[in-house]
């Protein structure tokens, strides 16, 4: 994808667009309390004002102002990052997991996930700013949940050589209260999920996807962050 730094003043101004060179993800520990932040450098064509919170390192070849008139959400992508408001599906082989790198730019609120996993069970989760903002559990058909049956060991026996991706221990674990007694994960019905995207600077999150079984199917849709 190309990858553009997109920002709109709340005056009259025209949208800025920019070419991202790079960004990255800082960590500084003041009195024992972590601070994250992001350094963002691209090229800035015309004159940039606004109000900006943050490090922004520019090569531009105008001006670059800096005014309190106007407030300056922007977006800022890379190569192999999928934009909020993206939707997109899988089908076909085991994938323990699938990784997705999601941007949901500057602006904070809460972010909507809509994951289907039909009937063969998926599992989604997602890491924002270092931490599990959501995990689906396994979703698919019920009939995964019969133990005996066809179904329940065909899953059971994907999951056999595999490690939970959350508590890091080997299937069957009959700790987990998420477990049915066979040791292995009760599936759930569909449902919607949501997380708080806080930090305007941290935009990007991790999304895994583990589906198990030979011939899976899924779709997620990923809204962006609504104040």
């Amino acid at each position: 994808m190309s990858c553009l730094l997109e920002a709109k003043t709340k005056g009259n101004l025209d949208a800025i667009k920019s070419g991202l060179l790079y960004s990255d993800l800082k960590k500084i520990t003041v009195n024992s309390t972590d601070y994250f932040y992001q350094n963002l450098k691209g090229e800035v064509s015309s004159s940039l004002e606004g109000s900006l919170s943050g490090n922004l390192n520019a090569s531009i070849s105008h001006s670059l102002q800096a005014s309190t008139k106007f407030l300056l959400p922007a977006r800022f992508c890379h190569p192999n990052v999928t934009l909020c408001g993206s939707s997109f599906e899988f089908n076909g082989g085991v994938t323990y997991p699938s990784t997705f790198e999601l941007d949901f730019g500057a602006q904070i609120g809460t972010v909507t996930i809509d994951f289907s996993a039909f009937t063969i069970p998926d599992r989604c989760i997602i890491y924002y700013n270092g931490n599990v903002v959501v995990d689906s559990k396994y979703r698919g058909s019920s009939n995964y949940n019969t133990i005996g049956g066809g179904s329940r060991n065909n899953f059971t026996s994907a999951l056999s050589t595999q490690v939970d991706p959350i508590t890091g221990n080997s299937y069957p674990d009959f700790t987990n209260p998420d477990h049915l007694s066979d040791g292995y994960p009760e599936v759930f019905s569909n449902t919607d999920y949501t997380f708080e995207k806080n930090y305007p600077f941290i935009s990007t999150a991790i999304l895994k996807v583990y589906g198990p079984i030979d011939g899976t199917a899924w779709n997620i849709n990923i809204s962006c962050p609504v104040p």
